[in-house]
């Protein structure tokens, strides 16, 4: 019952960050608020927290459910705006449904592994960030965005990196 909860109040709360971050996060940054990789960069730590397959898949397709939500709740209360069932509405909430466990899969792997699994499931979440970072140079033309995504995808593999170094030395 504790993972359930602590996984509905963190999907709403990074519902509730991306409204606020699309206001608040300056120039460039304020596309992390607005980024599929981000939400499931969530589904994998919820993975990784998680630490049990079944379990994962299930979070980390509701994280991704709570967190639009509360993306929507939020917008809501704060512009009045409505929920409107869009083909992007409908885009966050298949991607969440396939994608989100998929990612939770890789932090648990991430969390189990110390063989050459880790570093594919590892690689899984870095892809993701240089996917959004094409999306971002290419069919959106925002270079400096694009820039954003190529860093967090290069801090999120040399974290991968570090980590796997650390609990290789404890073993």
């Amino acid at each position: 019952m504790k993972r359930i909860l602590f996984v509905i109040l963190f999907g709403l709360l990074v519902g509730t960050a991306t409204s606020f971050g699309q206001t608040y996060l300056p120039g460039p940054f304020e596309q992390f608020a607005n980024s599929f990789s981000v939400w499931l960069l969530c589904s994998f730590l919820v993975g990784y927290k998680i630490a049990g397959y079944k379990w994962a898949a299930v979070s980390g397709a509701l994280v991704q459910l709570m967190a639009l939500a509360g993306y929507y709740t939020t917008s809501q209360v704060r512009f009045d705006s409505g929920f409107a069932a869009t083909s992007y509405t409908l885009m966050w909430f298949v991607g969440g449904l396939t994608a989100g466990p998929a990612i939770a899969l890789a932090g648990v792997i991430c969390r189990r592994r110390k063989d050459k699994y880790y570093w594919a499931a590892a690689g899984c979440m870095t892809l993701l960030f240089f996917l959004e970072a094409v999306w971002m140079f290419e069919a959106l033309q925002y270079t400096a965005k694009g820039f954003c995504f190529v860093g967090a995808g290069i801090l999120f593999a040399v974290i991968a990196t570090a980590h796997r170094m650390l609990g290789s030395e404890q073993s």
